[in-house]
């Protein structure tokens, strides 16, 4: 499984690393425009990214629209449902409108900080990655 880790807080993206390193190749971004970069060059080039972790607070470029540049991107595509890449929010408060905002703007799952490995993998099998 390809896996992008989108996530501007150093600690957060390094545990993030550790626990999803059994389950895939792992690229770290700090910003959502280098993600957004990287994700239409591999797409582009016909390697698929199952699965994206996304911090909803990042500086310059925040987590909510780097999500609705790569779901637009999907759709310019014509990517059908089942090949674009499950997206899970993250987020280190409980803020409903923002959450509520994420998933219609496509998102597949969310995380709350502080987290840990059964609550990754918990979301991972919830969205069929494992």
């Amino acid at each position: 499984m390809n896996i992008l880790i989108v996530e501007d807080e150093v600690i957060s993206s390094k545990k993030l690393s550790e626990i999803l390193s059994s389950y895939g190749d792992i690229k770290v971004f700090y910003d959502g425009k280098s993600a957004i970069s990287y994700y239409k060059k591999s797409l582009k080039e016909n390697i698929p990214i199952q699965l994206i972790t996304l911090d909803i607070a990042m500086p310059e470029f925040d987590g909510i629209e780097t999500l609705i540049e790569l779901r637009a991107f999907e759709k310019e595509l014509g990517l059908k449902q089942d090949d674009c890449s499950k997206i899970i929010m993250v987020t280190s408060s409980f803020n409903k409108e923002k959450i509520t905002e994420c998933f219609a703007q496509g998102c597949n799952d969310y995380i709350i900080k502080p987290f840990d490995e059964g609550k990754i993998l918990s979301r991972l099998k919830n969205n069929r990655l494992l």
